[in-house]
């Protein structure tokens, strides 16, 4: 069994022991994009900067993920417990919707009559987290529409984390941010639809890290009155 054979592996013995089989709670726990996650499980190719990425994400031991399988019951034991990687959720309010354009512009507005009585269940530890619907094609493939995002104001992003930037102008954009690197930040494009843009941190209102992406079929989502939903 090759190593990238191995990761597979523990990465589904990790979300089937510790996020009860959930590939869209280990989403929404760690912020990864869930259609990589389904693609590393499948075939995509599952190098080292990921695998280690995810230990980190995870409170894993370094190299967690290459393991020999036969090693693996000792491992589980290491520094790893449900209490520690799944915190407490709550049903939090769609914030509003985002409709995208092809150059990663975004137009976020408040929910309208009908869309406002869904809520969505968060684990983010950020209490200042928000969720949006997604409208229209224009951020495909990363984002379809009527998926919803959550995003979190008050977590650092890193590096390979997609991101919504509000430019000191008042416009605002969906980007993955590539880096940060004195006073310049890059942000490449999620839709390949146009060339990656630089900024200057001057220019940058804010940078919200966006920590899930949740389908419209999930389980996380429901339809309920605003008085349940405060709760």
């Amino acid at each position: 069994m090759n190593t990238q054979t191995i990761r597979r592996v523990r990465l589904a013995q990790l979300i089937k022991d510790h996020y009860d089989g959930s590939q869209a709670r280990f989403v929404e726990v760690t912020g990864e994009n869930q259609g990589e996650v389904s693609a590393l499980l499948r075939d995509k190719s599952f190098g080292e900067k990921k695998a280690r990425k995810i230990e980190l994400k995870c409170k894993l031991p370094h190299g967690w993920l290459d393991l020999p399988i036969e090693t693996s019951s000792a491992a589980d034991r290491v520094q790893l417990t449900p209490a520690e990687t799944i915190p407490a959720g709550r049903w939090m309010e769609i914030t509003g919707v985002a409709q995208g354009k092809p150059d990663g512009l975004l137009n976020i507005k408040p929910c309208p009559p009908g869309e406002d009585d869904w809520s969505i269940y968060s684990f983010s530890l950020d209490p200042g987290a928000y969720s949006l619907r997604i409208r229209g094609d224009s951020l495909r493939p990363r984002l379809k529409h009527a998926e919803y995002l959550i995003a979190e104001p008050n977590n650092t992003a890193m590096p390979g984390d997609d991101v919504i930037v509000k430019r000191a102008d008042g416009q605002e954009l969906i980007k993955e941010l590539l880096w940060i690197r004195d006073d310049e930040i890059y942000l490449g494009s999620i839709n390949n639809g146009c060339p990656p843009l630089t900024l200057q941190q001057a220019e940058v209102d804010y940078i919200h890290r966006i920590s899930a992406i949740v389908t419209r079929s999930s389980p996380l989502l429901r339809r309920d009155s605003k008085e349940a939903v405060k709760m």
